[in-house]
């Protein structure tokens, strides 16, 4: 931003300078960029003379002006050259109020149009008024430039909150950008795991399809196996129910046998028995029969031999113990065939109460 005034009344320029914000160097004067100083006491104007003014008028002019863009720090409204009168007032002094630049006092000094006209100056009034005039031109391009300043500085002052919202929403942008940033490196962890997760939930899904495949081909082995040896159970109950069949055909056969071996020996005993009551019937008989011979052998050896009776005695005693051992012999023999006669008739019972158990 910059600026530049010229006065039209004579070869009077006075620029100001910005170097880029509003806050930089002021700069015054001409081509050789010196700052404002005390000035001369005649004004050399183009196309004419030196003329007369009032060092003191001009001085005070320049110094008001060079105090509104004067740089280096101190008020805003000083740095943007918004110069305020109330702040920056000069000492009043009695002799000096018609010469000093002081706009309540235009009147009264007679710069105003009318009251001029009316009133006669002389040839030192009027050139006084000579620099006065482009010092009201430079004072009216100043308010102008001041609202220019002004309407600019409103205009900045909107940029400048546009750019700080702008500034506030690129930082907001930013600190956005930073945490999806973080986020997305979070993600990116997270992912990170989450495959090597997969990863592994792969390697163990593949194991345990092998696991899963070698089980089932286990389980089609152990299929046929348990199928070869329900037949082989199903073929060895066949036979089972084959070798029951002929064991209780055996066993049937072997009862019977026993049955018939019993049924034998129960005939076998009888036919003893049998025997043995003939047996006992004769040995019976044959006993009375002894026993008879016997008693007449003594009644005819006591009759025949009785002249003899000591030596015959005698020699009979053997013979008579020989006849009564045998008759001792023979009821032994007959003592034992009757206690065996009960017992065979108890196995023949027994033996009749198994064929006939209703009996």
């Amino acid at each position: 931003m910059g600026g530049h005034q010229q006065v039209n009344g004579g070869d009077l320029r006075i620029r100001r300078r910005w170097n880029g914000n509003c806050g930089g160097r002021r700069e015054w004067g001409g081509s050789s960029d010196r700052l404002a100083s005390t000035p001369s006491l005649e004004w050399k104007i183009r196309g004419g003379a030196a003329a007369a003014v009032s060092a003191r008028k001009l001085g005070a002019c320049l110094w008001k002006l060079t105090a509104t863009t004067s740089g280096g720090g101190g008020n805003l409204r000083w740095q943007y050259g918004l110069f305020d009168r109330r702040q920056f007032q000069l000492t009043k002094f009695s002799t000096e109020e018609a010469t000093k630049w002081d706009f309540p006092n235009w009147k009264e000094v007679g710069y105003s149009g009318r009251r001029y006209k009316k009133k006669p100056t002389s040839m030192a009034s009027a050139e006084l008024l000579k620099p006065q005039n482009p010092l009201i031109e430079l004072e009216k391009n100043r308010n102008r430039t001041r609202a220019k300043i002004e309407h600019r500085m409103k205009k900045v002052d909107e940029e400048e909150r546009g750019s700080w919202m702008i500034r506030t929403e690129h930082q907001n942008l930013v600190d956005g950008v930073k945490r999806e940033r973080r986020k997305c490196k979070e993600m990116k962890i997270v992912n990170s795991k989450l495959l090597l997760d997969i990863a592994e939930a792969k390697l163990s899904a593949k194991k345990l399809s092998v696991n899963i495949e070698k089980e089932k081909k286990a389980r089609k082995l152990l299929e046929d196996s348990c199928n070869n040896l329900v037949k082989q159970i199903e073929g060895n109950k066949a036979e089972i129910g084959g070798l029951i069949h002929q064991r209780t055909r055996m066993q049937e056969e072997v009862d019977r046998e026993r049955k018939m071996m019993q049924l034998a020996e129960v005939w076998r005993e009888e036919h003893a028995q049998s025997k043995l009551v003939d047996a006992k019937l004769i040995l019976e008989d044959k006993l009375v029969e002894i026993n008879s011979l016997i008693a007449d052998l003594e009644a005819f050896l006591v009759n025949a031999y009785s002249v003899t009776e000591a030596s015959e005695v005698s020699s009979e005693k053997p013979l008579k113990k020989k006849l009564r051992k045998k008759k001792k012999e023979s009821c032994a023999n007959i003592n034992k065939v009757e206690t065996n006669l009960p017992r065979n008739k108890d196995v023949c019972k027994k033996i009749l109460m198994d064929r006939n158990p209703h009996v």
